[in-house]
């Protein structure tokens, strides 16, 4: 029953996230991300904030993180306590403070995760993972450069290919 649930569920991202789009340049031109819930897509970005190599935290990351959330337009799409989160970790780091909690390394991939599905590369690293999942096979294994292949691949295809 849980399965069965679980793969309705993948359709039902699938087709929210790649129905309307009909090539590359229009899935660039339109938002698909904004009206789908946060709540449905959690399992995912767990999968998606796994795959980032984030070891150590420092001010440039955080920077960089930072630009790419309001560059995105991420920036107004994070919870309130994540955006504090990054605002005091760039001045906490300015100031010449070092960061070794693992918790809070797992928080900042987290919220690196959520900034990255607002671009098209993590569009797609996300649609690939969707499909991996589809197939049982377990996206870690795979690398992200595949990942991001088999997600270009599948929004590229004419829509009555698109099957899995």
């Amino acid at each position: 029953m849980y399965i069965d649930s679980y793969l309705n569920l993948i359709r039902w991202l699938l087709y929210k996230l790649l129905m309307p789009m009909s090539s590359l340049a229009s899935s660039i031109a339109r938002s698909i991300i904004l009206d789908l819930g946060t709540d449905s897509l959690k399992p995912f970005i767990e999968y998606l904030s796994k795959l980032f190599p984030i070891m150590r935290i420092n001010l440039d990351l955080i920077n960089r993180i930072f630009r790419k959330a309001l560059r995105l337009g991420a920036w107004t799409m994070l919870k309130a306590s994540e955006r504090a989160m990054l605002m005091a970790l760039r001045r906490y780091l300015a100031s010449g403070g070092v960061i070794v909690s693992r918790n809070v390394i797992e928080i900042v991939k987290r919220i690196y995760a959520e900034i990255e599905i607002h671009s098209l590369r993590g569009r797609a690293i996300l649609v690939g993972i969707i499909t991996c999942l589809r197939r049982n096979i377990d996206p870690l294994s795979r690398g992200e450069e595949e990942l991001l292949v088999e997600g270009l691949q599948y929004i590229n295809r004419p829509v009555p290919y698109r099957t899995l």
